[in-house]
């Protein structure tokens, strides 16, 4: 009987001893899981960033150097690499990192959780646009922007305005 009480107050060495083992235990398990997930979400990071500076550069090119007849595909190049970026973004192992990770927040580091709290409030807003409308807002700067170079070298707005107008609505 007095082991009973003893026990139930949390005086027992068996019960103490396993208590500690299954927290740190679990804590293990959730730091784990963070770190993995953390690991995961830099590679897609990764990822994103070289698709970024791949689109960029093309971007860049389609303003400067490129030949005329080539614009067309360029502006295809992008449309695609900004639809890719778009895709991964919706994805859903990417949102299911974001959400472990929200979850975890309080294990991660200051900068980590920084990351996170501006990826979970992006990708709310990010997952609402299909991909098929981010490719076809792509598609229509990079015409727009051709045909805005056109105007301006022949001083002639309404070559451009039908463009403008698309971008507006």
């Amino acid at each position: 009987m007095r082991a009973r009480r003893y026990c139930r107050k949390g005086g027992c060495p068996k019960f103490g001893t396993f208590l500690k083992e299954h927290i740190s235990i679990s804590s293990i398990h959730v730091v784990n899981v963070v770190k993995k997930e953390i690991y995961r979400l830099k590679e897609i990071e990764g990822e994103l960033s070289t698709l970024s500076e791949i689109k960029e550069l093309l971007a860049w090119d389609l303003q400067t150097i490129i030949p005329e007849k080539a614009i067309p595909n360029r502006g295809e190049q992008i449309t695609y690499l900004g639809g890719k970026i778009h895709e991964i973004l919706i994805s859903d192992e990417l949102n299911e990192i974001i959400n472990k990770l929200w979850k975890n927040k309080k294990e991660l580091s200051p900068l980590d959780r920084d990351i996170v709290e501006r990826y979970h409030k992006d990708l709310q807003r990010v997952r609402k646009l299909p991909k098929e409308h981010v490719e076809e807002v792509e598609r229509t700067m990079n015409e727009a922007n051709f045909k805005w170079k056109e105007a301006k070298g022949k001083s002639n707005f309404a070559i451009f305005a039908p463009h403008l107008h698309t971008l507006i609505e």
